[in-house]
């Protein structure tokens, strides 16, 4: 007859076996991943011993994870077969050996996958089993893994600005969980984007707000969006758009009567000469109308200081005709224009 203390130690000893068979665990990995990249899932056993057999189906979202392969198999699992059951978007794995398999702590494969968009849970479906090489139900717990969204999201959107010639404005966007930005701008509705830059016009390019000091009126319907990044995701922001209102530019009576201008040759052959003598500091552009007064060329010329400049600007693309030649100021006090009818005699 076992005395007390047989009965302990024998409680111990095999409560701890039927202990840690219960314990038995299957996990499928969370990883965070960016839209377009690839990802590889875990699936870990824990006291997972003396496998003989195992049948496991896994479900996924199509739209967000398009399944590729296993990888990284176990060479316990030598014959292992996969399939991917498109009518019920899962993978299913089947396996048998008369030799058993053990996972103590160990990775039984990779779900290798392709990342749509966003997010989505990676989980095991009804009908998982496994069993030992006595062909007894091992009792497992089965832990649901995901794929984390990885590209930021954007809470607050770039709004479509309206201002006045020669004022600042700005443009700003809210991200949680982004750490890099780079503002974009199109002039052709979206065709084509460049980077900003700060430069004597733009300011806070990559941060949240994108300043614009005193917006040129040839900025009107431009349009502005922001990419935002972390880690190597990316997520770009709706498109915003800038009306520049030119009829309400501040006008100083005194400055505009100084706003001297002259162009020579005139009629020209390939080249103008541009002179005049700005009322303020700011950014000039020299454009160039057609008679009906469209807009055939348009160049920034950059910032420059109140006082006389002198621009030479090549115009031998153009045929023979009457045009405009327009120089535009854009200051912080507001935008000041002068132009002039040209000539154009040969080609």
């Amino acid at each position: 007859m076992m005395n007390r203390y047989s009965w302990i130690l024998f409680f111990l000893f095999f409560g701890n076996i039927s202990l840690s068979a219960q314990n038995a665990t299957l996990t499928i990995g969370t990883e965070k991943k960016c839209a377009g990249q690839e990802v590889l899932l875990n699936i870990n056993g824990v006291n997972l011993l003396d496998v003989g057999a195992l049948t496991l189906y896994i479900d996924v979202d199509p739209n967000t994870l398009t399944f590729i392969s296993l990888e990284n198999i176990d060479p316990q699992f030598e014959g292992l077969s996969y399939n991917y059951l498109p009518d019920y978007n899962r993978i299913a794995m089947a396996w048998s050996n008369v030799v058993s398999a053990d996972f103590p702590d160990l990775k039984l494969f990779d779900l290798k996958f392709q990342v749509n968009e966003g997010g989505c849970p990676v989980s095991f479906a009804a009908g998982c089993e496994i069993v030992n090489s006595n062909f007894q139900l091992i009792d497992v717990s089965y832990i649901n893994g995901a794929l984390v969204k990885g590209n930021p999201t954007i809470t607050t959107q770039p709004e479509n600005v309206t201002t006045t010639a020669g004022k600042n404005t700005s443009f700003y966007v809210i991200s949680t969980d982004a750490t890099d930005y780079q503002w974009e701008t199109s002039m052709d509705s979206g065709s084509n984007w460049d980077l900003i830059s700060d430069d004597v016009i733009f300011s806070g390019s990559q941060s949240t707000q994108l300043n614009i000091t005193a917006t040129p009126v040839s900025f009107n319907q431009h349009q502005f969006r922001c990419v935002t990044g972390s880690d190597g995701c990316y997520t770009t922001s709706d498109i915003a758009i800038l009306n520049v209102d030119s009829t309400t530019a501040i006008q100083d009576e005194t400055a505009v009567n100084s706003f001297f201008l002259k162009i020579s040759p005139n009629p020209f052959g390939k080249i103008i000469t541009v002179e005049c003598n700005l009322p303020g500091a700011g950014v000039v552009y020299i454009k160039v109308l057609s008679s009906a007064g469209q807009e055939i060329m348009n160049e920034m010329k950059g910032f420059r200081a109140e006082g006389s400049a002198t621009y030479s600007v090549n115009l031998e693309s153009l045929t023979m005709g009457m045009y405009i030649c327009l120089v535009e100021l854009n200051t912080p006090k507001g935008t000041f224009v002068n132009a002039k009818k040209i000539i154009k005699i040969d080609n």
